[in-house]
């Protein structure tokens, strides 16, 4: 068949004698001899050569006088909240059916609890992780249980778990975090040496920062930090299930002074990391769920072996100067190149040499009367 002939003789069309469906408005030829009863819009329908139009009369004021039954309203209160709840439309649907098979089991809305004596009801039955809150310069920081929340990480993700011992390099997966270098020099290091495959557990933590605005004009930021292991390969840490939260940072726009707001960040990671600090310092006792069903309790080694952040954060965290436009000396906490050559795409980047660093932080570290002894001195 050529693509311009007619293909239509198999679809179904209605009868050249079904009704006519469509809405049609009255035609008013003479306006001044409309009566004064007001009408809604009609409906006219053609059936062969005759039509029938049935107006629906209102009072003489205008408007009409329904009168609702009960679930009639009950109906439409449940619809408006949940329209200006912004819930999409298809979920009155699924309230009510819900609510349906629930009176069919014998349940009454009457009994229904409210979300607090739920919530009280569900932590009785369920452990959940108490969140902690610390106040730091008139702010509130909330932490999370490191020990709690990696337990619950490893009895979400216990299937995706690879484990990770010192003979288990260059076998596979090349491209894994497991599988390099850095693991292997994590094994030589004195808190590892007496790592036992039987009893112990290798969880590298992999650390996530970046804020985010919490309102409409991005006014008050909120910087989440969360974790993972790299015991996961990189499917599952692209997973937002595999990751769970340590803590929030809040803003610190209420400090003026750039030091002051420094070190509120850096207390502020203090308090949050405080639990992984002492779970580095000793080593807590997990449960792993094994292929067979079973479980065993091992001792988790939980060195740090990636920060993830972009460069702001990453400069805050080292405490770097925020000075990445024009007359920056560095434009990189990592490179030497300043901002002069930032544009030439065949500069060879040459990076920070570590006995710099060492001397820019033995210099930040000096009192003041030691910086004035140091000026003293100099001819």
């Amino acid at each position: 068949m050529s693509e311009f002939e007619d293909d239509s003789s198999n679809e179904e069309f209605p009868p050249l004698d079904s009704p006519d469906t469509t809405v049609h408005l009255p035609v008013l030829e003479n306006i001044t001899n409309i009566e004064s009863t007001y009408y809604s819009p009609c409906t006219t329908t053609h059936y062969g050569g005759t039509s029938r139009t049935t107006p629906t009369e209102l009072n003489q004021t205008g408007h009409s006088d329904p009168t609702f039954t009960p679930a009639e309203i009950c109906s439409f209160e449940l619809m408006d909240l949940l329209d200006n709840a912004g819930c999409p439309l298809n979920t009155y649907e699924q309230v009510v059916c819900l609510l349906r098979k629930q009176e069919k089991l014998g349940f009454s809305y009457s009994r229904a609890h409210s979300r607090d004596k739920l919530l009280c009801l569900l932590r009785q039955k369920f452990h959940c992780p108490r969140i902690h809150s610390t106040t730091i310069s008139k702010c509130e920081v909330f932490s999370f249980p490191f020990k709690d929340m990696l337990q619950d990480l490893i009895d979400s993700s216990w299937k995706h778990l690879h484990s990770i011992t010192p003979h288990s390099f260059g076998h596979s997966h090349g491209d894994e975090l497991w599988n390099s270098k850095w693991m292997a020099d994590t094994f030589r290091l004195p808190t590892h040496n007496d790592f036992n495959p039987d009893t112990d557990v290798m969880l590298p933590i992999i650390l996530y920062l970046d804020k985010t605005g919490t309102d409409v004009l991005q006014r008050y930021s909120l910087e989440p930090l969360l974790f993972t292991t790299a015991a996961l390969n990189r499917e599952s840490r692209e997973n937002r299930r595999f990751w769970r939260h340590l803590g929030f940072i809040p803003s610190a726009k209420s400090t003026e002074d750039s030091r002051d707001s420094l070190q509120f960040y850096h207390k502020c990671l203090a308090v949050i990391l405080n639990d992984f600090r002492l779970a580095q310092q000793n080593p807590p006792i997990v449960r792993i769920k094994l292929s067979n069903g079973t479980s065993r309790n091992v001792k988790a080694h939980l060195p740090i072996m990636i920060i993830l952040g972009d460069q702001v954060s990453q400069d805050t965290l080292c405490c770097r100067r925020k000075a990445n436009a024009g007359g920056a000396g560095r434009v990189h906490r990592s490179c030497m190149c300043s901002y002069l050559s930032t544009d030439d795409h065949e500069a060879c980047c040459e990076s920070v040499p570590i006995d710099l660093l060492q001397h820019m932080t033995l210099f930040s570290n000096r009192s003041i009367q030691e910086m004035e002894d140091v000026i003293d001195r100099d001819p």
